[in-house]
């Protein structure tokens, strides 16, 4: 897996198949877009590299260390990590200049598979409305995923969190995949 860190000085040139996020906890759900890029990455020939887009430092505190989510994320077999700080830059930056300039232009995506809750840009603009109505100008596939679901309720890591706030170390774990 080639790692690296920031975007400003990245191009990546294969066309690739990417999944963006903080994955904080790479639980089960976020685990289940990860194995989807290398399917994807099959039906498009072989030709197109996967990437995992991952955003570290958002207020949150995340479930795993840093090392921890890069090894999972590395056990699935993808071809590009890039791990980029969330700074006040990325955070205000428009979704259409996201899109542009960091999606298609430096990780050269060419399907973009993610949750119906992916949001991006400033605000949070860059949602699935918004990637709907803009996908197609820039050649780019959407690929959504829905929510993987632990006793008939969505997998979120926020729901993690409150498990483990309430004790509750076997739900959390089970939600985790028990690899954390």
């Amino acid at each position: 897996m080639k790692t690296f860190y920031g975007i400003e000085n990245i191009k990546i040139e294969a066309p690739t198949v990417l999944a963006i996020g903080k994955f904080d906890g790479v639980h089960q759900g976020h685990r289940e877009l990860i194995k989807t890029l290398s399917g994807i990455k099959e039906s498009q020939g072989g030709s197109a590299e996967t990437c995992v887009f991952l955003l570290r430092g958002a207020s949150e505190k995340t479930l795993v260390s840093d090392e921890r989510r890069i090894e999972i994320i590395s056990s699935y077999g993808v071809d590009n990590l890039v791990i980029c700080d969330f700074t006040d830059e990325i955070k205000k930056m428009p979704a259409e200049v996201f899109l542009s300039e960091v999606i298609i232009k430096k990780l050269n995506a060419v399907v973009l598979a993610a949750g119906a809750d992916i949001r991006f840009g400033a605000g949070g603009a860059g949602n699935l409305d918004f990637l709907r109505e803009k996908s197609g100008r820039y050649g780019l596939s959407l690929v959504i995923i829905e929510k993987k679901e632990y006793k008939g309720e969505p997998i979120s890591s926020s729901r993690i969190r409150d498990c483990i706030s309430r004790g509750d170390r076997e739900d959390a774990d089970a939600m985790l995949g028990n690899l954390n």
